[in-house]
């Protein structure tokens, strides 16, 4: 096999472990706004939960270890790479690598109904109001998110209301 195309088959490898981590942290950090407004059909939190019959607890549990595996399986598979690939290919790499850490500084500890705790370095998804409102700045401070009340709508259901009228 040419080196180039072993070469392309790992950073294919690189860029889905980063995506799919990415994909699990952004949900579990939207999970809180999401339910709140009742929006929980496409965030892959709740659809685990009800795949599985898990807790939110569980739930959380599962995606930090799928996290925590796929950073694992990123660095193993870097540390693999040629440097044949030149120094473009390597600075490529290394910035998945940035945005891998950018949503995975956090590390989801506790995870009840009233409450997330989260603990490590802040990450850029603490630094606007987008997934914690407007108490962002303690999250990242404390590490810990109270739950909002969730709205009354529930939109995990709706295609399947829609497909039955």
């Amino acid at each position: 096999m040419r080196p180039c195309l072993l070469g392309k088959r790992e950073l294919a490898f690189l860029k889905l472990k980063v995506f799919v981590s990415n994909f699990f942290a952004k949900d579990i950090y939207s999970y809180d706004m999401e339910q709140s407004r009742g929006l929980t059909g496409n965030n892959v939190t709740t659809v685990l939960m009800k795949q599985n019959g898990w807790s939110l607890q569980q739930t959380a549990d599962f995606i930090g270890e799928r996290c925590a595996t796929l950073m694992a399986s990123y660095l193993s598979a870097k540390s693999r790479l040629s440097p044949s690939l030149g120094p473009d290919a390597a600075r490529f790499v290394d910035a998945l690598g940035y945005w891998m850490m950018g949503n995975l500084v956090y590390v989801l500890l506790l995870f009840s109904l009233c409450s997330v705790k989260l603990t490590c370095i802040p990450s850029w998804s603490f630094e606007t109001i987008r997934y914690f409102g407007p108490r962002h700045l303690e999250v990242k401070e404390t590490g810990i998110v109270n739950l909002r009340p969730a709205s009354i709508i529930d939109d995990s259901d709706s295609e399947s209301e829609s497909e039955s009228e």
